[in-house]
């Protein structure tokens, strides 16, 4: 890494396992461990984080591992994941909760630079039933869950902007196509690339190392 001294912590589910691949591919040099509670030196060390589809039970566990590692760290990460997000989600409870953590922690640990990370993002659905979908003008499967992924996001990113906080967008690299124009829903809200994804929400080989370089790219530059 740009920074040899550098130790860091990522708490994540099944999307940051996606992002770690593309590290690897990029940086197959750099020690990356699984680890709730020991730190050996510079890399990156992670662990799964709570549960998901409970967004809430990730921040709690995320503090709780932190309450251990915080010292031994310079830098941590704790990702949601796009299924923690339905139509009926309270995005700013959600965000409440997210910021709250981790000015919480900065303040106990204020010698780790903690970076906000966007929730990652669905495709939405394609194909002749959207097509009737939207001649009815109804919304297309996935379209609520991503409106509620980007209010989420929109306020981290807000809030990292004023308060001059690191934020890692997930979000706006899976909705960047190939050519820097960004994938919107019917409505205008961001959603994954079609092809950066093989389910619709977890990252495609490719999408793997372009995201996963830009990750690496971003830790190193802090």
């Amino acid at each position: 890494m740009a920074n040899p001294s550098h130790r860091i912590f990522f708490g994540h589910q099944s999307v940051g396992d996606n992002l770690l691949a593309g590290v690897k591919t990029a940086a197959p040099s750099l020690k990356i461990v699984e680890t709730r509670d020991a730190i050996d030196g510079p890399g990156l060390y992670h662990t799964k984080v709570g549960k998901n589809e409970a967004p809430l039970t990730k921040l709690e566990d995320f503090e709780r591992v932190m309450e251990t590692l915080g010292p031994k760290v310079d830098v941590a990460l704790v990702k949601l994941c796009y299924i923690d997000f339905n139509a009926a989600t309270d995005a700013n409870g959600v965000f409440a909760a997210y910021e709250g953590t981790l000015e919480r922690l900065e303040k106990k640990f204020p010698a780790v630079t903690f970076v906000r990370v966007t929730a990652p993002l669905t495709t939405v659905q394609g194909g002749a039933k959207a097509l009737l979908k939207r001649a009815l003008g109804k919304p297309l499967a996935g379209q609520a869950e991503n409106a509620k992924r980007h209010a989420f996001n929109q306020m981290l990113r807000t809030a990292a902007a004023k308060n001059g906080k690191k934020l890692f967008d997930v979000a706006k690299l899976e909705s960047e196509r190939p050519d820097g124009t960004t994938e919107l829903d019917p409505s205008g809200t961001p959603a994954m690339v079609p092809s950066y994804s093989d389910d619709g929400g977890h990252l495609s080989a490719a999408a793997q190392a372009k995201l996963g370089k830009a990750f690496y790219e971003a830790l190193s530059a802090l």
